[in-house]
């Protein structure tokens, strides 16, 4: 039987007993290997350095530095690490701006194990999760046309690059554009493509197009 190598995590909130306790009950889980954790967004750079994770799990609101949240940093400087945003909140309009700052998963905190476990393995094979609690009531929006389905898959680095890409841009001259590195700028890439379900830039340009992403 192949095996697989387990899902590398991060846990970072600032809630000691909740962290503390969401680490010991992910660290005896199969296929789970809690990489680190941490108290303060000071600390995240560092450890996500150090443990190159697959998925961070993370209070949104964990204060950060030099003016970016905690997701733009991540997206930007590790844009291979999915993230899944833990919140006390369930209220819709939170999910939404989260969603459409192009988070992987949100789940409520007073989720029981087998929904985090859910939501983990869900963002690992690259599908989108959304917690029970709010996942009704985005359904609802996005039937009454008050989500569009670009605004929830991509963040705005990544629609601006699909955009760039769409003008026949290559990485180097993406990367000069969004002062990235080009390494930076082929992450963002594979993973739009992931989250497209296609295969190189020509399947991205059609997608964005019949999703009015961008227009030629």
């Amino acid at each position: 039987m192949k095996s697989y190598p387990p899902i590398k995590l991060v846990i970072a909130d600032s809630q000691d007993i909740f962290r503390e306790g969401l680490v010991q009950m992910l660290a005896g889980e199969p296929g789970i290997d809690v990489a680190g954790a941490t108290s303060g967004g000071h600390e995240l750079p560092s450890l996500l350095q150090a443990s190159h994770p697959d998925i961070l799990l993370a209070d949104a609101t964990l204060p950060f530095h030099n003016g970016h949240t905690l997701v733009e940093y991540v997206q930007s400087s590790f844009p291979a690490v999915n993230i899944i945003v833990l919140s006390l909140q369930e209220e819709v309009d939170h999910a939404v701006a989260m969603l459409r700052a192009g988070i992987q998963g949100y789940l409520i905190k007073t989720a029981p194990l087998a929904e985090i476990l859910e939501a983990i393995r869900t963002v690992h094979n690259k599908q989108p999760y959304y917690s029970r609690a709010v996942s009704g009531k985005l359904l609802q929006l996005a039937a009454q046309g008050l989500l569009g389905p670009q605004t929830i898959a991509f963040s705005e680095k990544e629609t601006a690059i699909i955009r760039l890409t769409c003008e026949d841009l290559s990485a180097k001259e993406i990367a000069a554009r969004l002062r990235l590195s080009s390494r930076t700028v082929e992450a963002y890439r594979l993973r739009i493509m992931e989250k497209m379900n296609v295969k190189g830039t020509a399947g991205m340009v059609i997608y964005a197009i019949r999703h009015h992403i961008c227009s030629l």
